[in-house]
């Protein structure tokens, strides 16, 4: 049978003083706004992404429209047939980067998208070295440029390819 201790004279620090009780709030609510913040944060750097992420598809869309597009060729003796997105210069058309649907978190039924406009810049050159060869091979270099702005700041997409005459 287990023996119980008798304190004598009166129990020192039985309870927590209100400094010990202040200080343990004040902690635990500093430890709530920085996880708040840490949350806001991270959530900020998604959207971001998922902006990137849409401006990266939309270049990448140009890309396999330039490199899908046949018949591709060039011949000076016969006609030429070039693609209309193969063709020399820059264009310049406005885009409209839209993301793929996300939860909404304050209404779980509804879906939410960002929705930021930009300029989708195409740069076609000839860089075919036809002075040397004794058959010459016709290569076309296409520069793709996104440039949009989201959040107060401008954003850059840049992807490029060089496409060979198929003959």
């Amino acid at each position: 049978m287990p023996r119980l201790i008798k304190l004598k004279g009166k129990r020192k620090n039985q309870a927590m003083t209100l400094i010990e009780v202040v200080f343990a709030l004040t902690l635990l609510v500093s430890i709530s706004c920085y996880s708040y913040w840490a949350m806001l944060k991270a959530n900020e750097i998604a959207d971001i992404s998922r902006v990137y992420t849409a401006a990266q598809r939309l270049a990448k869309n140009q890309i396999d429209q330039i490199l899908g597009n046949t018949p591709f060729v060039i011949n000076p003796q016969t006609t030429s047939r070039v693609p209309a997105e193969l063709t020399l210069g820059t264009t310049t058309q406005a885009v409209t980067i839209t993301t793929e649907p996300q939860l909404n978190i304050q209404n779980n039924n509804a879906t939410s998208y960002q929705v930021v406009t930009g300029t989708l810049k195409t740069v076609v050159t000839n860089i075919s070295n036809t002075t040397t060869a004794t058959q010459p091979q016709y290569f076309y270099q296409a520069v793709v440029t996104v440039t949009y702005t989201y959040r107060q700041r401008s954003y850059t997409v840049l992807m490029s390819t060089i496409r060979g005459s198929d003959l």
